[in-house]
């Protein structure tokens, strides 16, 4: 498919889960593309997300909330 294109600015909630939204996640943390704005993150309902890219989101320094949830296989 396409590439995704994000142009995310200012952004204080973010909520990413459901069918398929590993990758996309995996892809912002890693690419670094979620704005350091981001006060609360959610991610959920990812049944095959194995670990989160730390320097993703260590560089998100308003960072107050983080939720996880429903991730089964996660284990880093």
């Amino acid at each position: 498919g396409s590439p995704l294109i994000f142009h995310l600015i200012s952004i204080e909630e973010f909520t990413i889960g459901g069918r398929g939204s590993d990758e996309i996640l995996e892809t912002l943390l890693k690419q670094q593309l979620l704005p350091t704005t981001v006060r609360t993150l959610r991610i959920g309902e990812l049944s095959t997300l194995k670990s989160l890219d730390v320097k993703g989101l260590a560089r998100l320094t308003y960072l107050q909330r983080l939720y996880i949830y429903d991730c089964p296989s996660l284990q880093f």
